[in-house]
Order: structure tokens, then C-alpha cells, then sequence
């Protein structure tokens, strides 16, 4: 407990005013574009940096009143004592009945101020709003470190590897205190539920339920695509595929780009992966509308629709929000909180589906393209206790 003991607070700062938080804001903005034009980044990480970046710039003023040295002409490292300060202002402690953090009240209020709780919704918990869950705070940390080694700076972790032990402490901290801080997975779409939404799909007699359908069925029928990937999806990187082995007939799909891999050769993707049976089926109906209205069909897989002037038209390709949105409302429609889902749960329901039905820890590794098996086994083997290994335990073999 003691490693988390707040280092030397500032002195209480004055609220900032109106012309300052617009400063802040515009300087951010300015200086956070300017690192990350540094170097190639995929498109989610430079989203994932700016917004750590964001953060980190936001909370140095409003706890030092100074621009983050990191985003400062010229830019220097982050110390390891302001990241110190960092950790120990959003750690989780009990406050009665509700979860808080230890952050001064001047800070937080700048904080406020300068608008970085805006995307706090209100918790179903007994935490504040504006409370971040751990992996936030590791994240945000992680991000710190990878951009100093970008910019070939010295990273505060390696500066002062006693960092990495004040976050395990603050994780057993919120073991033992605040559970609701720790990370809360989204729930998985299963065979059952995706049926469910299948069959809501089809209810909607609209082309957005014969979209929508289609893209539920490739997410999770593909051993659960990423979002990113959906996204990205043309018709032009989809070729005629069957398998005599196995009887399967339907689409290949050339992936192009899969988490910041690119493709590097003229003649494929990052990943070949097959669209058969129901998929197949699905894509196969949603393609041939496309068709018949003039889409492009070399062009992106998922559009858009909006109805005007007595017809359906296709508008811009969805983007990952875009899909996350929809499969939260067939969730919705299922009758379930789409709260507790994400466009990341037919990944994780495919995977855990397989499992789950008797597949192999190889085999699963596979289907989602995973580099490590040991990923797959952390995130996706909810069998649970090893029931064989347990029974051989109590009931050893006769001698």
C-alpha cells in the first residue's frame, strides 16, 4: 500500500478560464498530429495514441499547469516522477459507499474543466462516473512508454522499472477494494444469441436487415473477424472458392488489412479466409440487391442505406463504429443490454463457441489468426476446470 502514496501535490491551482482551456485544447491538438506523423501507424493505434496523448496533456496542466514535456518545443521525456503522480491520482479508493481516486479535487476539477471526462458515461456500478478502469490506466501508461521509443526518447518505464511494480499495486489494490475498476470483458455472442439475431435480422424485411444479417454471418461464421477488418472489406478481394475435402463452396476473402498489417505481396492479403455455408448464403443474397442498385462491385462490402424519395440509396461505407453499432442493436432487439456487447463479441463468441463444441486449442488459434496459442488459450478457452484431468485425479487408473 505504501507505493501508492501520493508524491507532493502541487499547490492548488486557480480554475482555469475559458480563453485557457481553448489554448490547451488547440496546442494539444497541434502537437499531438505532430508526433504522430512520426513513423507508420495503423489507423486504430494512432486513434489509440491520440487519445492517451490527449489525456496525458489534459491532466499535466491541470495538475502542473505546464504543457506534458513530451508535447513541448523541444520535446523532452516524461519523468518517472510525473508518471508516478499519475498512477497515484487515478487510483482507486473507497469513499463509503462509492468508488473514487485519490486524485486532489483541484485537479479533478480542472480536469472536468477541460472536458477529458466527456466520454465517461454513468456506471452501473458503484464507482463515479469519471473513475477509469485499470486497463485504462495501463493503457494510457503503455501509451506514454511507446511514444518516447518512437521518438527515441528514454521511456519512463525503462528509466524506472519500480513503475512497473506501483501498477501491480494498484491493481491488488483494486482487487481487494474496487473490483468494478478491473477489466470487465464485453460479453460473447454465442451460436444461440447469433441465431437470435439472425432471425430479427430477417423479421426486418428492409434492405438494412438483409445487410445486416450478411454481416453478422460473415463477422462470426469467418472465426469472428475484427471490426477493423469488416470495415475494410471489398468486393474486389472476394474470389469463388470451394473445397472438395470438405463439401464447402462460397467465397475466399483476401483480408488486406488486419490489425496495422498491410499486405505486402500483389498476389493475396494478410489473411485468405473462407465465407461458406450460411455466410455464404447470407453475403450471396445482400450481394445480389447491391447489384440490382447500382453499387459498385468492386467497392465497399458495407454501406450505408437511408430511405428517400420512395427508394433505399446507399451512402458511405461503414466504419468500425458504424458496425459496432449495428450488432448492438440486434443485441437490443434480442432483448439484451447492448451495454454488455461490442462489435468484438462475435470474436470472442466464435472463438469461445468452437471451444466450447470440442475444438482444439490449435484449431481456435487458427480460425482467429492468432501469431501466439497462448493468447488464445488467456482469452478465448473458457472450458473452464480440465473436467478429464480432474476425474483422473479422483479416480485413479486400477494397477
Amino acid at each position: 500500500m505504501a507505493a501508492l502514496t501520493l508524491p507532493a501535490s502541487p499547490t492548488p491551482l486557480a480554475p482555469l478560464t475559458a480563453a485557457q482551456m481553448a489554448a490547451v485544447e488547440r496546442e494539444t491538438a497541434e502537437a499531438v498530429q505532430r508526433i504522430l506523423t512520426h513513423g507508420a501507424l495503423s489507423a486504430n493505434t494512432r486513434r489509440s495514441y491520440e487519445g492517451a496523448l490527449r489525456y496525458w496533456a489534459a491532466w499535466h496542466v491541470a495538475a502542473w499547469d505546464s504543457p506534458l514535456p513530451l508535447l513541448h518545443e523541444p520535446r523532452a521525456a516524461v519523468p518517472p516522477s510525473t508518471v508516478r503522480a499519475f498512477i497515484a491520482h487515478h487510483a482507486p479508493e473507497r469513499d463509503g459507499d462509492r468508488i473514487t481516486t485519490a486524485m486532489p479535487a483541484f485537479v479533478r476539477e480542472r480536469l472536468h474543466a477541460l472536458h477529458t471526462s466527456r466520454r465517461y458515461v454513468a456506471r452501473r456500478d458503484d464507482a463515479d462516473a469519471d473513475v477509469p478502469t485499470l486497463a485504462t490506466v495501463r493503457h494510457r501508461v503503455a501509451a506514454l512508454n511507446a511514444l518516447h521509443r518512437m521518438l527515441g526518447l528514454v521511456a519512463p518505464i525503462e528509466a524506472d522499472p519500480s513503475l512497473k511494480l506501483l501498477l501491480t499495486a494498484a491493481r491488488n489494490v483494486a482487487a481487494q477494494q474496487a473490483p468494478a475498476v478491473l477489466r470487465q470483458p464485453k460479453h460473447a455472442i454465442t451460436r444461440d444469441l447469433l441465431n437470435a439475431m439472425l432471425a430479427r435480422c430477417d423479421e426486418d424485411e428492409s434492405p438494412i436487415g438483409l445487410r445486416d444479417a450478411a454481416l453478422l454471418a460473415c463477422g462470426w461464421y469467418t472465426g469472428g473477424r475484427r471490426r477493423g477488418e469488416l470495415a475494410s472489406m471489398r468486393w474486389r478481394d472476394l474470389s469463388p472458392w470451394q473445397s472438395d475435402q470438405e463439401g464447402l463452396a462460397g467465397w475466399l476473402w483476401h483480408v488486406q488489412t488486419s490489425k496495422g498489417r498491410v499486405r505486402d505481396r500483389a498476389d493475396g492479403g494478410v489473411l485468405a479466409v473462407v465465407i461458406a455455408e450460411i455466410a455464404a448464403d447470407r453475403l450471396d443474397r445482400w450481394r445480389d440487391w447491391c447489384a440490382a442498385h447500382g453499387a459498385d462491385m468492386r467497392g465497399p462490402v458495407w454501406r450505408s442505406l437511408r430511405w428517400g424519395r420512395g427508394a433505399w440509396r446507399m451512402g458511405a461505407a461503414m466504419d468500425g463504429e458504424a458496425i459496432a453499432g449495428r450488432v448492438k442493436a440486434w443485441v437490443a432487439a434480442c432483448g439484451l443490454d447492448p451495454e454488455d456487447y461490442a462489435a468484438h463479441s462475435l470474436r470472442s463468441g466464435a472463438g469461445t463457441t468452437f471451444l466450447a463444441e470440442g475444438g482444439d486449442l490449435a484449431g481456435a488459434a487458427d480460425l482467429l489468426a492468432h501469431r501466439s496459442m497462448e493468447t488464445t488459450r488467456l482469452h478465448y478457452d473458457h472450458r473452464q476446470v480440465p473436467v478429464a484431468a480432474v476425474a483422473r485425479l479422483v479416480r485413479p487408473p486400477r494397477r
